[in-house]
């Protein structure tokens, strides 16, 4: 962009100059203006030129006077660059380059939102064969998205629309349907599946589906996901055929085939895994009824997979442009009602938390000092001081368990110093690690702000999620607030919170407490009633709470807005929408949306 600078800097300080009339100028000059030599301004000159955006006609030997000609206002060359930028893609430079220059140019921002605006949303292709598009937008790029190693609720909402698993859980009556595969037995005793796949199923590169691949991402699950102790009662799978595959237990478990229905476990294609290796994530191929074509800083693009083995999707394309601050309106928008158009909205399952490390020295290992925050933290108070999308407090796992009307008795100052007294706490600080994103920091400044009203000194640590993550972060952190998500299956939701590291809850507990919380798990597995399976979870929950090991603290209400032409617009557990589901009702002139 330094022509641009340079043509820029040179309108600048060339006030009197008209568009398409020649001005007198040395060339000594110019390279006054542009702060350079007269022979690198002689090349920039050049450049310019041939660029059509100036004319240059040079006075004949040196320090004569030449004639320049501007062939552009640089409002519209700006304009037009940007434009080009974000047909090719890359909208965060066209972004910067409107930002740098819009202070001296007010009508520049206008114009270029107004342009982007009507360039996003849905385009209709309808009869004409073009195809529609859904254009939305998100703030970071979404460059994980592999089953295995997904953590983002964005992420793993992506890899429903990008891979299939072998069986399905209905969602309605919470059944095990068939989806993959079409058949399966198990053995009498329980600990011997066979899975029969569909035949023809392709992955988005072409390659057909087979046992094969399935037995892959079974051994990949135990080896290279953040998930491994959905597969680690298994200890056999193989491929007994090119589309029969057998998979060993070493004890029964009735919720296998829920294992299996999570996006977690979705097939992945053995060789294309293999051969792409650490880029599968960012440019990953699945069966689903999207594939990925692009996948960079600048966009997430997917196609509907033609050959999809069940109902294609109707959408032909969806765009995600990775844009920090959206500037424009899409036509799907979450948590940002617009009048007009058609709203939606539910109560989320999922619940913001906050853990404490019973693994590291520090006042936090004492039970009275962690009642004593958990009553210093009014999550009423909360949800009034910071308000936006946060809505219920939140005081057990599951949604459906919550009181109808929650405690809200303010916190009682006096009993709060008892316990820190009792606690035998001496001001030790302490540190609260969470994301980086508004709303965590948001929290984590109003956490910091109560306890520093008890003496409770709080250092707030706001990292990238994939270093949240990892041993290090956990093992150093006193305390993480981050988020837990509850699905649609209860019972799997539970067993993630309590068994994947990611939910930082798990690695928080003590090795007594995660040795009665296996031996309980390893219990409810083998019970075939699922009431029985939720009370044994329940007293898992009901212990955590009583010890104050985990804080719940709120719950969100997602909104979300579509243009009228939108259609089959449904909210799951998470409050996504689903994109398969989707279709455009045509305008009768098949204008943008």
């Amino acid at each position: 962009m330094q022509p641009v600078h340079h043509y820029i800097r040179l309108t600048e300080h060339l006030p009197h100059a008209v568009q398409g009339q020649a001005l007198p100028i040395t060339l000594e000059e110019i390279a006054a203006i542009l702060c350079c030599t007269p022979r690198n301004a002689k090349l920039i000159v050049k450049r310019l030129a041939e660029q059509n955006w100036m004319h240059w006609q040079p006075g004949r030997g040196r320090g004569h006077t030449s004639l320049v000609t501007l062939q552009i206002l640089p409002a519209d060359l700006l304009f037009s660059l940007a434009q080009e930028l974000v047909r090719t893609g890359d909208i965060r430079a066209a972004n910067e380059l409107i930002g740098q220059y819009a202070p001296n140019l007010p009508a520049l921002r206008t114009r270029y939102q107004s342009w982007l605006a009507s360039h996003f949303g849905f385009h209709a292709g309808g009869a004409s064969g073009a195809p529609d598009i859904l254009r939305i937008t998100h703030s970071n790029p979404l460059d994980h998205l592999d089953p295995a190693l997904c953590i983002l609720r964005s992420e793993t909402h992506l890899v429903k629309h990008i891979f299939d698993t072998l069986v399905r859980r209905d969602p309605a009556s919470g059944d095990i349907r068939p989806h993959l595969a079409h058949h399966w037995e198990i053995s009498a005793d329980g600990t011997v599946y066979t899975f029969y796949l569909r035949k023809s199923v392709l992955f988005h590169n072409g390659t057909a589906l087979t046992a094969r691949d399935a037995a892959f991402t079974m051994e990949r699950m135990q080896r290279e996901s953040f998930f491994p102790w959905m597969f680690s009662g298994v200890v056999q799978v193989q491929a007994t055929g090119d589309l029969t595959l057998l998979v060993k237990l070493d004890a029964p478990n009735q919720l296998f085939l829920h294992f299996l229905s999570s996006e977690r476990a979705a097939i992945v294609p053995a060789e294309y895994c293999r051969q792409i290796g650490a880029d599968f994530p960012r440019l990953p191929v699945g069966s689903g009824p999207f594939k990925v074509i692009r996948n960079d800083d600048a966009m997430l693009v997917l196609e509907a997979f033609t050959p999809y083995f069940r109902e294609r999707a109707w959408l032909d394309r969806i765009e995600i442009w990775f844009m920090t601050e959206p500037s424009v309106q899409s036509t799907l928008q979450y948590n940002q009602p617009t009048p007009g158009w058609a709203s939606s909205g539910q109560l989320e399952r999922s619940f913001q938390m906050l853990t404490f490390n019973l693994n590291k020295q520090g006042p936090q290992l004492h039970p009275a000092f962690r009642e004593a925050l958990s009553l210093a933290l009014d999550r009423c108070r909360l949800i009034e001081d910071l308000g936006g999308t946060r809505h219920a407090p939140a005081t057990r796992f599951d949604v459906r368990l919550e009181p109808d009307v929650p405690a809200a008795a303010p916190p009682d100052p006096g009993r709060i110093r008892q316990l820190l007294a009792e606690s035998g706490y001496d001001g030790t600080p302490l540190l609260l690690s969470t994301y980086f994103d508004d709303d965590h920091i948001e929290d984590a400044d109003w956490i910091q702000r109560q306890c520093a009203l008890y003496g409770i000194p709080l250092t707030i640590r706001p990292l990238p999620y994939r270093e949240m993550i990892t041993a290090e972060n956990i093992a150093a952190s006193d305390l993480i607030l981050d988020g837990a998500t509850m699905e649609d299956d209860t019972e799997m939701s539970y067993l993630d919170l309590l068994q994947t590291r990611s939910s930082f809850l798990a690695d928080h507990l003590s090795p007594e407490q995660r040795r009665r919380n296996a031996a309980t798990i390893h219990k409810l597995l083998q019970k075939s009633d699922r009431a029985e399976r939720l009370a044994l979870l329940q007293e898992i929950e009901a212990e955590l709470l009583e010890s104050h090991a985990v804080l719940p603290l709120y719950r969100l209400f997602i909104t979300v807005s579509t243009r009228p032409e939108l259609h089959g617009v449904s909210l799951n557990s998470q409050g996504w929408v689903d994109y398969r589901n989707l279709w455009l009702k045509e305008a009768r002139d098949e204008s943008k949306i």
